[in-house]
């Protein structure tokens, strides 16, 4: 399994609704920001942006890619040890 960060903009509220429960469908997923989210999956990043494309309207906008070996962050809204535990490895 790989890790995946999820960028997005929501035209709506709805939309961001819609996109957030779309994203809480994979199972293990986090919110790092308020519009950027890490999800742990099989699928390939374009399956992500398929699925992630079903439930958008043309106003939104949204980005999706592997996770590579280093990052840094500061001030995120999920817990740190999700980061180092999902984000930092391959499965």
């Amino acid at each position: 399994m790989t890790c995946f960060i999820i960028s997005y903009e929501a035209a709506t509220k709805e939309s961001n609704k819609v996109i957030i429960k779309t994203i809480q469908n994979y199972k293990i997923n986090n919110q790092i920001f308020e519009n950027t989210w890490a999800v742990v999956t099989d699928d390939e990043a374009t399956d992500i942006r398929d699925a992630l494309k079903q439930v958008i309207s043309s106003d939104d906008r949204i980005f999706v890619m592997k996770s590579g070996a280093e990052a840094g962050w500061a001030n995120v809204i999920c817990e740190k040890s999700w980061l180092h535990e999902y984000l930092m490895n391959e499965y």
